[in-house]
């Protein structure tokens, strides 16, 4: 955060960090003259988030401990739960206008990533390394259009989104997530992320993935954009059968291998034999 004040913060100036100007830039909504900036606003809650997260409903009388009213030029009686609210809506708002709702989350996460790489480049000649998983969100009230039915771990029958996250191997990064329906199916949603990489210009480099998101359709498709892939593949296909028969693993306590369902633990011998060892 002091690196992107600058010398200017000493002076009392207003914040300087570089990610309050897009917040203004993006949004379109019409404001009062006088109405303190959404992006400083919201680049002060994101600070507090960052600082002292468990304080989250005490936001107002946080604030003004902090040297944000001097860095933001906002006077401490403004600084309500009221004026957190408001900024929102320069974000995302409903417009009777145009019985719409304009909603430029989207816009500004990927702005703000792509300030984020050009402020803090990769080593010279690395490309980026990105991880990829979704995880599934349940519906036990109000729901929402993209909610539908389908499988989630604890086989709960309930309507839920899939939302897919990605983080940068060089910074941990969280780079924009993106949600599906929740009848998408895993690799489906992959191909959601290839649209989504694309769109950000990001050069192409190494995508990590669970084992889950991988098929030979997926491969040939990830392959065709310039990227690489790495993930996990099922160990009941054939062709890994196939390879774990002839690999030679020597016996060691990492070798011992753990059954589901009650069954013994197994270990395969130098042999590429299977021998059963009492589950502990």
């Amino acid at each position: 955060v002091l690196a992107e004040l600058g010398p200017s913060a000493c002076s009392g100036d207003s914040l300087k960090i570089a990610y309050s100007a897009p917040i203004d830039q993006i949004s379109d909504r019409d404001s009062d003259a006088d109405a303190h900036s959404e992006g400083k606003v919201l680049t002060a809650w994101a600070i507090h988030c960052v600082l002292d997260p468990t304080s989250a409903t005490q936001l107002e009388h946080w604030t003004p401990t902090t040297d944000l009213l001097v860095l933001t030029g906002i006077p401490e009686e403004a600084f309500q739960k009221e004026i957190f609210l408001r900024a929102f809506d320069g974000i995302c708002h409903d417009d009777p206008s145009r019985t719409l709702v304009v909603d430029h989350t989207l816009e500004l996460e990927e702005e703000l990533t792509r300030r984020w790489r050009e402020r803090f480049p990769l080593p010279m000649g690395e490309t980026e390394a990105l991880a990829y998983d979704r995880t599934s969100v349940l519906f036990f009230g109000v729901t929402g259009p993209i909610a539908t039915p389908g499988r989630n771990p604890d086989h709960q029958n309930r309507l839920r989104v899939n939302v897919g996250a990605v983080v940068s191997r060089h910074d941990r990064m969280l780079w924009p997530p993106f949600v599906a329906r929740g009848s998408r199916h895993g690799m489906g949603t992959m191909r959601n992320l290839l649209v989504e990489l694309q769109q950000a210009k990001i050069v192409p480099g190494l995508l990590i993935v669970d084992r889950g998101l991988v098929g030979k359709a997926i491969i040939e498709e990830v392959r065709e954009t310039g990227w690489h892939l790495l993930g996990g593949i099922s160990k009941s296909t054939k062709e890994i059968r196939e390879i774990l028969d002839t690999v030679k693993v020597p016996e060691s306590p990492s070798s011992v291998v753990h059954a589901t369902h009650g069954e013994p633990s197994t270990r395969r011998r130098p042999d590429g034999d299977s021998g059963r060892r009492s589950a502990r």
